[in-house]
């Protein structure tokens, strides 16, 4: 089955919103799930970076940025769930749900960056 640009936003706001999808769109949108080993591995080459903002402050963060319970790198977000002055998001697992990033009134900060940091001070 061949998806198409539009039906494929069209099928991924069905998918962001919860509905049900044939197996093979599904699979079309997330790809294959990774094994445990394969995203072992994945998590052991990332490289943990970090960005001076303007205003001084350091931002930890990873290149590649996927979910580190499945592999998948489709997410879908929250928004801005406080008003204007503050900043609050979460970003979730297209696939499994988990919570992949988070902003409270700082900048997006992905799981994989708490794991390299646990990583590091062992």
């Amino acid at each position: 089955m061949k998806v198409t640009n539009l039906n494929f936003w069209r099928y991924k706001t069905r998918l962001e919103d919860g509905e049900k999808l044939p197996r093979k769109i599904k699979k079309k949108i997330l790809g294959n799930k990774l094994s445990k080993n394969k995203i072992r591995k994945r998590i052991n080459k990332l490289e943990l970076k970090v960005d001076v903002w303007s205003n001084g402050y350091e931002v930890p963060y990873v290149e590649d940025e996927f979910c580190p319970k499945c592999g998948c790198e489709e997410v879908y977000s929250t928004g801005n769930m406080a008003f204007y002055p503050e900043v609050y998001e979460k970003m979730y697992c297209l696939r499994c749900g988990t919570l992949v990033a988070m902003a409270d009134n700082s900048a997006m900060i992905h799981e994989l960056v708490f794991i390299k940091q646990e990583e590091q001070e062992r």
